[in-house]
C-alpha cells in the first residue's frame, strides 16, 4: 500500500526535457490556483460553515435540523441525513483560521490537489505542451463549480481514484487499490457524489476482465481476484458513515431531483436544468467541456485497439451524467481530461516517432502553452472572464465578496426584538439567514433540497407565483401562507414582487438592502392564523424602515458614489463592479420612491453600471412617473 506514487515514470520518459516537464507541471498548478483564487460568493457556503461551526461547538455530528421550520405537524426538528458533516467541519475549521480568507485557501489548496495528481501522473507520460493544453482544458471546464462546496473534494478524489486504477492496469502493484479505501470512507462523508469513485472502479475492473476474456492486450493487472476483492472492501468502505444506509443511498436521492414525479427541481433550480437547455457560447466552462468531449471521441477513435473497456465506459457513464445536467457538466471535465490526455499524447507520439523533425517544436510548444497560461491566468486575475460572462458574483482575492448577500439585515434579523421565521422568496438566500439570525429565527426553506421535501419546494413556488399579484398577496383564502413565517425576503432584482408586497395591505415595509428587502407580515382578516400574527402585532411594533440611510444628495461629481464602499470606477485590474447604484435605484422605483430612484439611477447611468436600454429607460419612467404629481428641476 505505500508503493503508490503517482509520479511513477514509465517507459515514454525523456529525460532530456526534464525541465520543461517541471515548468508544465508548475504552470498548470500555477493556473489552477488562481482560477480558484476568487472571493467567497456562493449561497450553500454560509450553511454549510455555520453547520460545521455548530459540530464543533457541541463536538459532535448534526443529526437533525436546527436552522428551517419543521415539516412535521408535532413540531419536532426535521432528522437530516447529513452526507457533508466532514467537508462541514472542515470548512469550520478553515474558517475559525482565517474567516472567509481561510475559505478561499481551502477552494484553491482543494481544485489545485486535483490538477497536482494530474501533472504528476502524466509528466514523463505526455510532451509538456500537450500535458500544459490539456491541463488549461481541465481547469477551465471545471471552474465554474470551484467554490466552497463539497464537489471541489470530488475533484480530487476523482482524479486520484482514477490515477490509482490506471497505474494498476498499466502494472504497478495491485497493492495501491488499497488507497481507494480510505479515499471512499472520506469522500461518503463529504458529498453525495461519492458513487462516480465506485463507479469508476468497478468500471475499470469488470471492463478488464471483459477486455481478458476478449484477448485484448488492455486487460492489465486490473482482472484478477486479488482486485476483485479489494474493490470490494472499498465498495463496503461506503457504507462507513453515521448513516450507513442512509449516506450509501443518498445518490439515488439526488437522482429523484432530475426524473419522476420530483423533476420539478429540473426546472425550478438553475444548477439541474438539462445542459441542452443553455448556449455553450455564453458560458466558458460548458463551452470548453463540450470541446472535449469531442475531442476525446476523436483520439479514442483513432486509437481504438489500445482503449480498454472500462474508459469507454467511463466517458460514456460522464457524458450522460452530463447531459442530464448543467451541474455535472464540470464533473465530465476530470474523466475526459484524462482520457484526453492518454490516447492524445500517445497519438502525438506515435506521429513524432514517424516524423522526427517534429522533436524540434517541443520548446517552442511549451514556451508558446506557458505563455498561454500566463495570458489566461492575467484574464482571471482582472476579473475580464467574469465580465464577460456577466458573473459579478466571482470577484477575484481573498475574503468575502461584498455586496452580493443581505448579510446586513441577516445580521439585523438576527438581533431585531421581533418574533417570527424567515421566508426568502429566493431559497439561495436562505443559507444567509442560516448563518447570521440563527437561532433567534429560522428560515422557512433553503437551499438543502435533500433535506426539504418536494411539497415544501412546489409549496414555494406555488407562494411566489401568488405573491406577483397584489390582489392575491392581500388574500390571505388566496394566498395562505406558512403559520410562522413573518418575514419576506426579496431579492433586489426581482423587483416585481418587491412592488407586489409593497402596494399589498398584508405587508409592511422594515428594511432595504442594496442586495434584498424585506417586508413583515401583519394580520389580515380571514387569516388562518389571524390570533398568532396579532398577537405579534400587539407585543412588538413594526420599526419604520430604513430608508433615511438612502436619502442621500446626489454629488456634483457623478463619479462619486453615493453609497458607501461601493465601488464603482472599473480599472484594467478590477473590471468586475457590481452595479449597486443600479440595483438601489431599482428597489426604490419598486417601492415608488422615484425622487429617491433618479440619483440612483443617475449615477448608474453616469457610470455606465448596466447596459443603456435598462438603465436610461428605468431612469426616463422614475422621471416621467414622478412628473405626474411633482414638478422636475
Amino acid at each position: 500500500m505505500t508503493d503508490f506514487r503517482i509520479e511513477d515514470i514509465s517507459a515514454s520518459n525523456h529525460s532530456g526535457q526534464s525541465p520543461l516537464r517541471w515548468i508544465a507541471v508548475a504552470g498548470i498548478i500555477f493556473l489552477a490556483t488562481i482560477v480558484a483564487c476568487n472571493k467567497v460568493w456562493t449561497f450553500d457556503a454560509f450553511w454549510h460553515l455555520k453547520s460545521g461551526q455548530w459540530m464543533l461547538e457541541n463536538h459532535k455530528i448534526l443529526r437533525y435540523d436546527p436552522f428551517s421550520t419543521p415539516e412535521s405537524p408535532d413540531g419536532q426538528p426535521t432528522k437530516w441525513v447529513n452526507v457533508h458533516w466532514f467537508f462541514q467541519i472542515i470548512v469550520g475549521c478553515f474558517y475559525s483560521l482565517g474567516g472567509f480568507a481561510g475559505l478561499v485557501i481551502l477552494k484553491m489548496v482543494a481544485f489545485a490537489a486535483t490538477l497536482t495528481v494530474f501533472a504528476l501522473w502524466f509528466r514523463n507520460r505526455v510532451s509538456p505542451a500537450w500535458l500544459m493544453l490539456t491541463g488549461v482544458w481541465i481547469i477551465l471546464s471545471c471552474e465554474g463549480r470551484v467554490r466552497v462546496r463539497p464537489e471541489i473534494f470530488t475533484f480530487a478524489l476523482l482524479m486520484t481514484t482514477m490515477v490509482i486504477l490506471e497505474s494498476v492496469r498499466k502494472g504497478g502493484s495491485i497493492r495501491r487499490l488499497w488507497w481507494l479505501i480510505p479515499i471512499n470512507i472520506a469522500w461518503v462523508n463529504m458529498h453525495g457524489l461519492f458513487v462516480v469513485g465506485v463507479i469508476v472502479m468497478w468500471s475499470a475492473i469488470i471492463g478488464a476482465l471483459i477486455d481478458r476474456g476478449l484477448g485484448r492486450e488492455t486487460a492489465g493487472r486490473l482482472a484478477t481476484g486479488k482486485a476483485i476483492v479489494i474493490a470490494i472492501i472499498a465498495t463496503g468502505a461506503c457504507f462507513v458513515s453515521p448513516w450507513p444506509v442512509e449516506a450509501a443511498l443518498h445518490p439515488l436521492i439526488l437522482q429523484t431531483r432530475i426524473s419522476g414525479k420530483e423533476a420539478a427541481y429540473t426546472f425550478g433550480v438553475s444548477e439541474f436544468r438539462p445542459t441542452y437547455t443553455i448556449n455553450p457560447f455564453k458560458n466558458v466552462a460548458t463551452l470548453s467541456a463540450m470541446l472535449m468531449g469531442l475531442a476525446v471521441l476523436d483520439v479514442m477513435h483513432l486509437r481504438w485497439r489500445k482503449v480498454p473497456l472500462g474508459h469507454l465506459v467511463w466517458f460514456g457513464c460522464f457524458a450522460t451524467l452530463a447531459i442530464l445536467a448543467i451541474r455535472n457538466v464540470m464533473l465530465f471535465a476530470i474523466p475526459a481530461g484524462f482520457l484526453l490526455t492518454t490516447y492524445g499524447g500517445e497519438t502525438i507520439r506515435r506521429i513524432a516517432q514517424q516524423h522526427r523533425k517534429l522533436n524540434k517544436i517541443s520548446l517552442p510548444a511549451t514556451i508558446i502553452m506557458t505563455l498561454i497560461i500566463a495570458t489566461i491566468a492575467f484574464e482571471y486575475a482582472t476579473e475580464a472572464v467574469y465580465r464577460w460572462e456577466k458573473r459579478n458574483a466571482c470577484r477575484f482575492g481573498f475574503g468575502l465578496a461584498k455586496n452580493i448577500h443581505p448579510i446586513k439585515m441577516a445580521k439585523w434579523l438576527g438581533k431585531v426584538n421581533l418574533s417570527g421565521d424567515i421566508l426568502p422568496l429566493d431559497f439561495g438566500n436562505g443559507g444567509i439567514f442560516i448563518c447570521y439570525s440563527w437561532p433567534r429565527r429560522q428560515v422557512w426553506m433553503d437551499g438543502r433540497l435533500e433535506l426539504h421535501s418536494l411539497k415544501r419546494f412546489l409549496e414555494l413556488q406555488k407562494i411566489n407565483r401568488k405573491l406577483l399579484s397584489p390582489l392575491q398577496a392581500a388574500d390571505p383564502i388566496e394566498t395562505p401562507l406558512p403559520p410562522t413565517a413573518r418575514f419576506f425576503v426579496v431579492s433586489a432584482d426581482d423587483t416585481k414582487h418587491i412592488e407586489s408586497l409593497n402596494n399589498s395591505p398584508r405587508f409592511k415595509l422594515i428594511y432595504v438592502d442594496t442586495t434584498a428587502v424585506c417586508f413583515a407580515r401583519v394580520a389580515m382578516e380571514g387569516e388562518r392564523n389571524a390570533d398568532l400574527l396579532r398577537s405579534w402585532d400587539l407585543q412588538e411594533n413594526l420599526p419604520p424602515a430604513n430608508l433615511d440611510e438612502y436619502d442621500l444628495p446626489l454629488p456634483l461629481d457623478l463619479s462619486k458614489p453615493l453609497l458607501k464602499d461601493a465601488e464603482t470606477a472599473r480599472k484594467w485590474y478590477r473590471q468586475n463592479v457590481p452595479a449597486l447604484h443600479w440595483q438601489m435605484g431599482a428597489i426604490l422605483y419598486s417601492l415608488g420612491l422615484d425622487d429617491l430612484a433618479i440619483r440612483y439611477l443617475t449615477v448608474a447611468n453616469h457610470l455606465k453600471l448596466r447596459e443603456p436600454i435598462s438603465r436610461v429607460g428605468l431612469l426616463a419612467q422614475s422621471c416621467q412617473r414622478l412628473s405626474e404629481y411633482r414638478p422636475i428641476e
